[in-house]
């Protein structure tokens, strides 16, 4: 990579580090943005690059707004195919289509708007130039508008992390399964496109704590899944995040 010539950065640190964000954004009390400062900071171990590091994060954060709606659709769009639509079904839609203009202007604000210089000249005026340098606002715009222009690379991100959220349905298919309660894969990816649509639009609640329970309820009971059965498939949900949270959490202390 460009901002990684000598691939200091291998998968293996890459993967690493994607798991202990992941952990922070799901079991400790950071709103979903402590994992993304993380993995600035834990990059920075083996890169100077820091405008290239924030970049790439910011980029990401990007593309999974992007996917979350793209996912979230798929699901509301099977509900509303193979069930009966609901209040709940048309609430979640409609709450979709009015918050849409939200990443769009992100995205071009990212593009066109120098936003981070901006951000910079506004801190100069407003706390002094101490506080400003822990940006360099123009070197940040450049390297994200390096990184949209390699358009090819972007799509296959966002296919990559889009089938991650599809495969990610999955594991609440074979939960189901194995609790003697199957469903069709339809349902599965309508199920888990809808939780996680409102434990993302929730997202100040810490790890999503009662909001996956409730997701799971009122979304399974649409397809038929009973309520017991829900919560049982929640606890799974969140066995498999403290087995794997737990040991990345645990493995950025030590180091």
């Amino acid at each position: 990579a460009p901002s990684d010539p000598e691939g200091r950065a291998r998968l293996p640190f890459l993967l690493w580090i994607a798991t202990v964000r992941e952990a922070v954004n799901r079991l400790l009390p950071t709103a979903n943005l402590g994992g993304e400062i993380l993995g600035i900071r834990l990059v920075k171990w083996r890169l100077e690059n820091g405008s290239a590091i924030a970049a790439s994060i910011i980029i990401e954060v990007l593309l999974t707004l992007v996917n979350q709606y793209i996912f979230t659709a798929l699901g509301i769009v099977l509900l509303v195919a193979h069930t009966q639509a609901t209040e709940q079904t048309w609430t979640i839609l409609a709450g979709l289509a009015l918050s849409l203009p939200m990443p769009i202007m992100f995205g071009a604000l990212l593009r066109y708007g120098k936003i981070f210089e901006r951000m910079e000249k506004f801190a100069e005026r407003m706390l002094g130039g101490g506080l400003a340098n822990l940006i360099d606002g123009p070197s940040l715009d450049a390297e994200i508008r390096a990184i949209y222009a390699r358009h090819g690379r972007l799509l296959l991100a966002l296919l990559w992390q889009l089938s991650g959220y599809v495969l990610g349905a999955f594991e609440t298919w074979l939960a189901l399964y194995l609790l003697g309660h199957p469903v069709t894969v339809w349902a599965a990816l309508a199920v888990e496109a809808s939780t996680q649509a409102v434990r993302h639009i929730i997202f100040i609640v810490p790890a999503g704590v009662g909001i996956q329970e409730a997701g799971l309820v009122l979304f399974g009971q649409i397809v038929g899944i009973d309520s017991n059965v829900a919560l049982s498939l929640s606890l799974a949900k969140r066995m498999r995040e403290v087995l794997f949270g737990v040991p990345a959490l645990l493995s950025w202390q030590f180091l």
